[in-house]
């Protein structure tokens, strides 16, 4: 019994107080340099898993590393036992710390109520948005495709395809007048940069075509103004100069880069990285429109409320899709739909800290109550005198 009590004085106590004063510290540094002050752009996911690892394996090398060494443990076969019980110690305090980050980022996120989306920017940023006034323009709607190589033995490909469209303060006049059928009944062609009114794009021949982009009454509208109510088609040709005279000066209502805010949507798919290329791109395209499909086929005017993203990969990946419209030339703001109460974006983060440090404290105690003491029969101040320097 005297065996076991010293174990917990001497390895167990000062584990529970490192994890401790790790879980708490970093937390509350994490969300004083990272949230309150915004003091660096570094990723979320960077943040909130990287330094707990490092730090809990420090900690251990410092102050419980000479502690191990009290314990009658060697090696089996190769397996070096102290390094083993170290590596133990610092995950078994990584754990709950890091599902302690990602409870602080969404237990601290700030709710704001806006009017409007034009809002955003009057106000200091937050976690989170709710909107009493808005339009999602589902018309124009952009993707990007990317992949990732992920197994053990490089086996699957993980396919991901980003859609964003624009979120609006309300739904523009013009939508409503081309619903009833009002205005030009033609798209506005575009060719070479230079618009034409009532010009089919039969008009001109096929081999001088080199590319072809449709817009969507609203984004034709935002860059010509309103002989464009109808849409767009930009072509790109060889020199092609039609016959017609009926050009228009070209109108933009505002910049493109006014448009600020996107709803951002995110698909997943796997499958075999043993197959061919050309599979994989077959595979990949198929994927791809089935979610263009899904996409056109989802009710997303309603939702509970937004969640801004914040710097990662995904919103990388996002403001790549964004890019592709002729909107907007620059990064801008992707918030999350979500579709569930703002009381239940915690989950059960909160009860998974303490289980997993319960189930790591319960596993290091059984750890340290297994082996005996190599100085079990000395007195108390002289195992704390000499533990370090025994072997």
């Amino acid at each position: 019994m005297k065996n076991q009590s010293e174990k917990l004085r001497l390895i167990y106590v000062p584990f529970l107080i490192i994890a401790l004063c790790i879980m708490i510290g970093y937390t509350y540094l994490n969300w004083l340099t990272m949230i309150y002050l915004q003091s660096f752009p570094i990723k979320e996911k960077i943040v909130n898993n990287i330094p707990p690892l490092i730090i809990s394996y420090i900690a251990v090398l410092i102050w419980l590393r000479s502690r191990i060494k009290l314990l009658k443990i060697g090696t089996i076969g190769n397996l070096n036992l102290r390094i083993t019980y170290s590596f133990i110690a610092a995950f078994a305090i990584t754990a709950p710390t890091i599902i302690a980050q990602n409870y602080m980022v969404t237990a601290t996120g700030k709710l704001t109520e806006l009017d409007n989306i034009e809002q955003i920017d009057g106000h200091v940023a937050t976690k989170y948005y709710r909107l009493k006034n808005y339009y999602v323009d589902k018309n124009d709607f952009q993707t990007y495709t990317t992949t990732e190589v992920t197994g053990k033995h490089s086996e699957y490909l993980n396919i991901y395809v980003f859609i964003v469209c624009p979120l609006l303060p309300s739904k523009p006049a013009f939508y409503e007048e081309t619903d009833k059928g009002i205005g030009h009944y033609l798209p506005l062609l575009v060719i070479d940069g230079k618009p034409y009114r009532n010009l089919e794009p039969s008009a001109i021949p096929t081999e001088k075509i080199l590319s072809l982009t449709k817009l969507s009454s609203y984004a034709a509208f935002q860059l010509y103004g309103e002989i464009a109510k109808n849409g767009a088609i930009l072509l790109t040709t060889k020199h092609f100069i039609p016959v017609t005279k009926d050009s228009v000066t070209k109108e933009r209502t505002f910049l493109p880069d006014t448009l600020k805010s996107w709803l951002g949507y995110k698909y997943t798919d796997c499958i075999s990285n043993r197959i061919s290329n050309q599979e994989q791109e077959k595979l990949i395209k198929t994927f791809r429109s089935d979610c263009k499909k899904n996409f056109e086929l989802k009710d997303i005017s309603r939702f509970v409320y937004l969640k801004r993203m914040g710097i990662s990969d995904e919103i990388e990946d996002y403001q790549n899709a964004i890019c592709n419209s002729p909107l907007i030339q620059s990064s801008k703001i992707v918030l999350l739909p979500i579709n569930e109460p703002f009381e239940s974006r915690n989950g059960n983060m909160f009860s998974w800290i303490f289980i997993s440090f319960g189930i790591g404290a319960l596993l290091w105690l059984l750890m340290i109550l297994l082996p005996d003491l190599k100085n079990e029969n000395l007195p108390k101040q002289n195992v704390k005198k000499h533990g370090n320097n025994q072997e």
